[in-house]
């Protein structure tokens, strides 16, 4: 059987050879989790059974205020666009023949693949979160022209046979508002009247207290869903795109070399979690750092 390619290894690839290794030859991944990935991933799967069952839940959380922190923002969701209806399947996984677009041939090399959020009539779905602007025209709107992941998730539609015009892509802004917290007394200030400064706190703000607030600052424009479409030569562009990946992460696999990106050691305000491995102050063998997955494309079943 061969081995799967799927739009996050692309991704991973494209963004830094050495990376990709580390995460998908050599199977590794970091043990710390950003705290945009955490809240992402509790959303994802909030959704996950809202557009399965019809109803979300928020499974405990160890920190109280990312509980009241996702469930704000499911209730704005349910809101905002109601329970799901028409739904065809949720975490769809497809596996299908990854072809040359010059030849109809499939690879001998590797299997295109992937699992898509929700499918419905006529439409794959998308999740996504953000704390980008997601108003009408906005560079995140104009940027999904380009996304490959869109045109891929139409390739496994309809390999599984669904016909679909496009993708229905729904975006949640995450809340920016934080907790307020009790101000450190080594920094506390008091007017003459003993009162302290209007800024700082005596006490942690409760999970309630911040529940509220962030429902108060909850809007409209915290939700936005719009249908990407695709056309013919963009289908094939996408498709020549992940071709040619596939050749390139092939032949850094023969070379037995994996050429390093120092321009993505920096990506969203956060260092790699492998920048210490290619700078040799950490080891890939530092359990504290890094752990084993349990299979290289963690969001599919094999």
């Amino acid at each position: 059987m061969l081995p799967v390619l799927t739009t996050s290894a692309t991704r991973c690839f494209r963004s830094c050879p050495r990376l990709y290794r580390y995460q998908y030859v050599d199977g590794y991944k970091s043990t710390a989790t950003s705290e945009a990935l955490s809240f992402g991933t509790l959303i994802h799967k909030a959704l996950e059974v809202l557009w399965r069952d019809g109803d979300f839940s928020i499974p405990p959380q160890e920190n109280q205020y990312d509980y009241v922190r996702a469930l704000a923002v499911m209730i704005g969701y349910e809101a905002q666009w109601g329970k799901p209806e028409g739904v065809l399947g949720v975490e769809v996984e497809y596996t299908t023949d990854l072809v040359n677009p010059a030849t109809g041939s499939a690879s001998r090399t590797w299997q295109h693949g992937g699992k898509i959020d929700a499918i419905v009539k006529g439409w794959v779905v998308e999740h996504k979160t953000t704390t980008e602007d997601i108003g009408a025209g906005s560079a995140y709107w104009r940027r999904l022209r380009l996304d490959n992941q869109v045109s891929n998730y139409l390739v496994g539609a309809r390999a599984l046979g669904h016909e679909v015009n496009g993708c229905l892509y729904d975006i949640i802004r995450r809340p920016m508002l934080r907790p307020l917290f009790a101000t450190p007394v080594e920094s506390r200030k008091f007017t003459k009247d003993g009162v302290l400064y209007a800024n700082q706190r005596l006490t942690d703000e409760t999970p309630e207290a911040y529940y509220e607030r962030l429902v108060a600052d909850i809007a409209d424009n915290y939700y936005a869903r719009g249908e990407v479409v695709r056309l013919e030569d963009e289908e094939a562009d996408a498709a020549f795109d992940l071709w040619h990946t596939g050749r390139n992460i092939r032949e850094a696999e023969l070379a037995g070399r994996w050429p390093r990106n120092p321009d993505s050691c920096m990506k969203w305000q956060r260092e790699c979690p492998f920048f210490g491995v290619c700078t040799g102050a950490e080891s890939l063998d530092n359990p504290a750092a890094f752990e084993r997955k349990a299979r290289g494309n963690e969001e599919l079943s094999r």
